[in-house]
């Protein structure tokens, strides 16, 4: 089920009308197709929008949303460790691993980057060269075009960062 949205210019001069399957059930369509300046919208997304009137206050709520900051659970800081990568089946090593740097690192992940012949999902191991943490570590995205921009969004499994890794950033 959708949700039409009309704009005030409309003959009805702006509404919502419920919509099945694509066709205009509304008094002012022309053989049930939407009116110019109408847009469908799935009811999960209307609702969350707030449940907007016309085409004008969805795109303020769109408007809104694209403004929105996300807040992160933890501070990222930019620092740069030495960090040894390796791709994880079934929490065994699988393929040689990879020396790289972190580019940013917090309580909770680390961004890297990497050439490892891995996807957002998998679980590498996070190894720190010349120190003592280590866990394993979800990926939450790729991201990057070619294989000198790609990076790997990493999020701990096994535990946070300690403090005194971090401490050499602030």
């Amino acid at each position: 089920m959708m949700i039409e949205l009309h704009p005030k210019s409309c003959n009805c001069h702006g509404g919502s009308w419920m919509s099945f399957v694509g066709q205009s059930g509304s008094p002012c369509s022309r053989d049930g197709r939407l009116p110019t300046g109408a847009v469908l919208v799935p009811l999960d997304q209307w609702r969350a929008m707030g449940k907007p009137h016309d085409v004008e206050e969805f795109d303020l709520a769109l408007e809104s949303l694209s403004t929105t900051t996300v807040t992160r659970q933890f501070e990222r800081f930019p620092l740069s460790l030495a960090v040894r990568l390796w791709r994880l089946e079934d929490d065994h090593p699988a393929g040689p691993a990879e020396d790289t740097a972190t580019e940013n690192v917090s309580r909770g992940g680390a961004r890297v980057p990497s050439a490892l012949p891995v996807k957002k999902g998998d679980i590498v191991w996070f190894e720190q060269v010349s120190g003592h943490f280590r866990c394993r570590a979800q990926i939450r995205e790729v991201s990057g075009g070619d294989q000198a921009e790609r990076r790997l969004h990493l999020r701990f499994l096994d535990g946070l960062a300690p403090e005194d890794l971090l401490a050499t950033s602030h």
